[in-house]
């Protein structure tokens, strides 16, 4: 193992395995991998940055969560099912692979897609009848 003592740490040259929990203090925070916890945690305003240019950064500011995707092409999101909900558990949004997609509110359905066409639940807010014919 090649190990040096720097005055502003360690240089390690060759591949290192860690027993313990590893804390890595940053400008404004820290990056703590939890051994026992199997998990990394970043504390408030520091990013996990992904991609050569740093396209995709997720971050939590201490009051609210970012996904951030800064580069070229889409923001994908996949899955046999997609839900996008509130931690409570209601669900704004659902999709499942060739099956239905809906948008809620209250956790209630109010659009449905379905294999001929789909559903719109309750009642329209329109300017005019006319305007509703239109939209048909």
């Amino acid at each position: 193992v090649n190990l040096f003592t720097l005055a502003g740490g360690i240089d390690v040259d060759a591949a290192s395995n860690f027993n313990e929990d590893v804390t890595f203090q940053c400008a404004s925070g820290t990056i703590v991998f939890d051994k026992s916890a199997n998990d990394l945690t970043f504390s408030d305003s520091v990013k996990a940055r992904f991609g050569d240019s740093n396209d995709l950064t997720i971050f939590h500011d201490g009051s609210n969560s970012h996904i951030e995707d800064a580069g070229t092409g889409s923001l994908l999101i996949k899955g046999d099912g997609v839900s996008i909900g509130a931690s409570s558990g209601e669900f704004y949004f659902r999709g499942f692979e060739n099956g239905a997609s809906s948008l809620r509110f209250d956790n209630s359905q109010k659009l449905v897609t379905l294999s001929n066409g789909g559903l719109v639940y309750k009642r329209y807010r329109y300017r005019s009848f006319k305007n509703m014919l239109k939209s048909i």
